[in-house]
């Protein structure tokens, strides 16, 4: 399969060895953290989660001008120690106060979204320095992908067993061991191909603030998705960690476990185990000549596939997790139609060094999106309730995914591959 095709690249195959135990322990460490703060702050527990977004936006802008200075993959092995060094003194101080508090989770917030901050953009610089041949780059994002996918399904899969032989807490632990582990991998890779190093020069704040959004605004397809980035994800994530879990507690939903976590925990894995398919099927292909259709028709699965969650709580209780699995499946095809074309579209449309400056300027936009999503979220849910919330996002994001369609449907490019 040309999808496996980059593990021929020694030092792609032991990035992604290491990638895929950390991600893993994000997605164990995602739903839990999720069930720990709707069931302690219901609604508002969207306010915490408005305080990660706000922590990701303001490492993502101060992080650019230190790390375009610096080996990015020495900007990938602090930050994952970093991690790991903020999760194990989380773990510690729990445990000698016999409980989690509230600026406890702050500082777990703090940790990894200044280390995703420094990670992700680094991580889009170096995967096309490893790769070889460049046209190996769709199957190259296709495995990292599959990776996050395969993540939501074997890391809250992992919940029920992992509940009866550690207590909540260190389910951080292990999180924090598979930054460990990603560290290594990352350190290895420099005995096999060092990663060309960034500009020794450091630029001032703003400029590398502004370089990212500089280098796509003259490219619509990137410009629009980069535009509506915030807006998706919002929503999906409202969706997906705030209200559908409400309406799971609301309607006294047991999964395995005969637990609430545990209904979530399998609606998330089997969200993940489609996405796993769909990204090898999709990863398996070429950069199609308008990459603008999947990446806007991925918007519109996900869009319906929101839509159709609402009208499953009027269905009778036996009835309604099936529906849910159902419908989380056929959603899930989206992501990566849309998520692979247009990382690949990112990494051969730019230039190489403004490939980590781009990549902050999603996490930016993405951040800003998240935060005033999760702020407005929990007065939302007063207003209209949760099933009111899913209608509201999956409406969005439908709107969003028609109108690049009907904007840029004509619109073509030849691919340059420049990495």
């Amino acid at each position: 399969m040309r999808i496996l095709s980059p593990f021929a690249m020694p030092g792609f195959a032991v990035l992604w060895s290491g990638l895929s135990l950390s991600i893993i322990g994000d997605q164990l460490f995602a739903v839990v953290f999720t069930w720990i703060a709707v069931e302690v702050f219901g609604g508002g527990a969207g306010y915490l989660s408005a305080a990660q977004a706000a922590i990701l936006l303001v490492a993502t802008l101060l992080a650019g001008s230190w790390t375009d200075a610096h080996d990015q993959r020495h900007c990938m092995i602090a930050a994952d120690l970093w991690r790991a060094f903020v999760l194990i003194f989380v773990v510690g101080v729990w445990s000698m106060n016999g409980e989690v508090q509230a600026w406890l989770l702050i500082v777990a917030l703090i940790g990894l979204g200044s280390g995703e901050a420094v990670f992700r953009p680094a991580l889009q610089s170096v995967v096309p320095r490893l790769i070889n041949d460049t046209a190996r780059l769709p199957a190259a994002n296709g495995l990292l992908d599959a990776t996050g996918r395969a993540a939501r399904l074997v890391g809250p899969a992992m919940i029920g067993p992992l509940a009866m032989i550690l207590p909540v807490k260190h389910f951080l632990s292990v999180d924090a061991l598979t930054f460990l582990v990603s560290a290594f991998a990352v350190f290895s890779i420099g005995r096999l191909r060092s990663a060309k190093r960034g500009s020794a020069k450091r630029e001032a704040f703003v400029a590398s603030v502004l370089r990212g959004f500089r280098a796509t605004r003259h490219h619509p397809v990137l410009n629009y998705t980069l535009a509506t980035y915030g807006l998706l994800n919002a929503a999906w994530n409202t969706v997906y960690f705030l209200a559908l879990p409400m309406l799971i507690m609301k309607n006294d939903i047991k999964g395995p476990g005969n637990s609430g976590i545990g209904a979530l925990g399998l609606i998330i894995a089997v969200y993940g185990g489609a996405n796993l398919i769909a990204t090898l099927i999709f990863g398996n292909r070429d950069l199609p000549s308008r990459p603008q259709y999947p990446i806007f028709g991925g918007s519109l699965v996900i869009g319906f596939g929101l839509l159709l969650l609402a009208p499953i709580g009027l269905l009778p209780h036996e009835w309604m997790l099936p529906a849910w699995l159902l419908v989380a499946a056929a959603t899930a095809i989206g992501g990566p139609m849309k998520d692979i074309p247009f990382a690949v579209l990112r990494q051969s449309s730019l230039a190489s060094r403004d490939i980590p400056a781009a990549m902050r300027a999603y996490l930016i936009v993405h951040s800003t999106g998240m935060l005033l999503g999760w702020l407005l979220m929990p007065a939302a849910i007063a207003l209209v309730g949760p099933t009111g919330v899913i209608i509201g996002c999956g409406t969005v994001t439908l709107a969003v995914g028609m109108a690049g369609l009907a904007m840029y449907a004509e619109w073509t490019e030849p691919v340059q591959y420049t990495a």
